[in-house]
């Protein structure tokens, strides 16, 4: 089963991925801590434990932009998903590798950016 960890300092949101991503299989956890989510990777990151990570762009301490770089910078490469209500991050997050979703989006649209992402 694979693994996604969800960073959205929106908690609500946050429960709310999980729950449609749960429904479809996968295994979910959630932080609304950027920071928090840092060290969750690192933590796991022999284990590979997370196969996706999909994060807000705007967050308090870290954006997730900051966060994937970070995270790029240290070689540690696990696909993301970037989230924004603004279309002009999607240019950001495509230039780091990464699948954007623009906010508000379908449940449909979720899972077809989930299941690319993860090569399904």
């Amino acid at each position: 089963m694979k693994k996604i960890l969800i960073v959205d300092d929106e908690e609500n949101l946050a429960k709310a991925i999980r729950r449609v991503l749960m429904k479809g299989g996968y295994n979910v956890e959630i932080t609304t801590d950027p920071l928090e989510a840092y060290k969750l990777i690192k933590k796991n990151e022999l284990e590979n434990e997370f196969d996706l990570v999909i994060s807000d762009t705007m967050m308090p301490g870290m954006s997730g932009l900051e966060l994937k770089a970070r995270l790029d910078e240290e070689g540690i490469n696990v696909p993301f998903i970037g989230m924004s209500a603004i279309p002009d991050n999607k240019t950001e997050w495509e230039g780091l590798g990464s699948s954007f979703l623009n906010k508000p989006y379908k449940i449909k649209e979720l899972y077809d950016v989930v299941k690319e992402a993860l090569k399904e």
